[in-house]
């Protein structure tokens, strides 16, 4: 393995799989204030110390000799100093949606309506959500990877919550797996491509 002209903080090269069939991964740890109050006083949560969350690179796509290039740190860099911008995109977009999961549900019993409760204002998600990792995607636009936020939620603790973005921009919200699909950053790069191609003509 080469030396990585790019280096993320906290960011290490990990070998996993079996001794017959190895494979590589870049993952590590991002520092994120914002998140501090959005807890379901979980055994995850408890564990967290100093505001770092798990951060991969990477998302689903596993490659022989995993790097981090100039798009990835870019990215980060970008979710450093924009996290309260992002964190304020998300739970827009979580409070358009979750109306939407709310109507479709129905409600059997007290439980049901405890892990999903009517919301009214953004910041009541406080205890309905938690942030647990932060993937940033091997695909690239303006030399800014895409990256992803995945949570904890109470309304679905087997599929999670994820939003994956481009910048500021919300590509998309849905399971936790949103947060990390190549495919999905890859249909948006080329769709988005193409608006631009036929806006120059």
């Amino acid at each position: 393995m080469s030396e990585a002209k790019y280096k993320i903080p906290f960011v290490k090269l990990i070998k996993e799989g079996s001794l017959e069939d190895p494979f590589y991964s870049l993952f590590g740890n991002i520092k994120l204030t914002s998140w501090a109050n959005f807890n379901m006083n979980s055994t995850y949560i408890k564990e967290k110390k100093d505001n770092l969350y798990d951060l991969s690179i990477g998302g689903d796509m596993v490659v022989d000799n995993p790097t981090v290039n100039e798009q990835h740190l870019n990215a980060y860099n970008f979710i450093l100093q924009n996290e309260n911008l992002i964190k304020d995109k998300i739970l827009q977009s979580l409070f358009s949606e979750y109306q939407i999961l709310r109507g479709d549900n129905s409600f059997n019993d007290d439980e049901d309506e405890q892990s999903m409760p009517n919301v009214k204002e953004k910041n009541e998600f406080s205890n309905l959500i938690e942030l647990s990792q932060v993937h940033i995607l091997n695909v690239s636009k303006d030399n800014i990877a895409y990256f992803g936020f995945q949570f904890n939620c109470k309304w679905d603790e087997e599929h999670g919550l994820g939003i994956l973005f481009h910048k500021e921009r919300v590509v998309k919200i849905g399971g936790s797996d949103v947060s990390f699909l190549t495919w999905l950053a890859e249909k948006d790069l080329d769709e988005t491509s193409n608006q631009k191609w036929w806006k120059f003509w």
